[in-house]
């Protein structure tokens, strides 16, 4: 394993880290604030967009965008797939097509594991001061 090198950073940089960082750390504590923490991250990003000024934060907040976006698809597919499949079964007599579930509920795990994954990634990019 290799270890990797902080850069220096000048002021604008760090300003627009630390803003990079808290949206990081919002998005990897969504098991402990569930969704709001998520969402408000989310808001922070959009508001941060066109203040940051360094291409560090350019490229952590288009990123972080971009990866809420990505796992709102995913999960949205994952509730359609369930949803299709959750009426006919409940029509059925038996409760014996549960495994019908299992698509749509490995699209969701996936997508919010995506996420965390690619939330923990930036914020490792961000701690060494690289662009994404």
């Amino acid at each position: 394993m290799f270890i990797q090198q902080n850069r220096p950073l000048n002021l604008e940089q760090a300003a627009d880290r630390t803003v990079v960082l808290t949206i990081y750390f919002l998005y990897t504590a969504v098991s402990i604030t569930g969704i709001f923490g998520t969402l408000i991250g989310l808001i922070i990003a959009l508001f941060q967009k066109r203040k940051v000024s360094s291409d560090l934060g350019k490229s952590h907040i288009e990123n972080q965008i971009r990866m809420f976006t990505r796992s709102v698809i995913g999960i949205a597919v994952g509730v359609v797939l369930l949803a299709a499949t959750f009426f006919p079964v409940m029509r059925l007599e038996t409760r014996s097509y549960d495994y019908l579930f299992i698509p749509g509920l490995v699209v969701v795990a996936l997508s919010i594991l995506w996420f965390f994954a690619k939330s923990l990634q930036g914020l490792m990019r961000a701690l060494g001061g690289h662009n994404y």
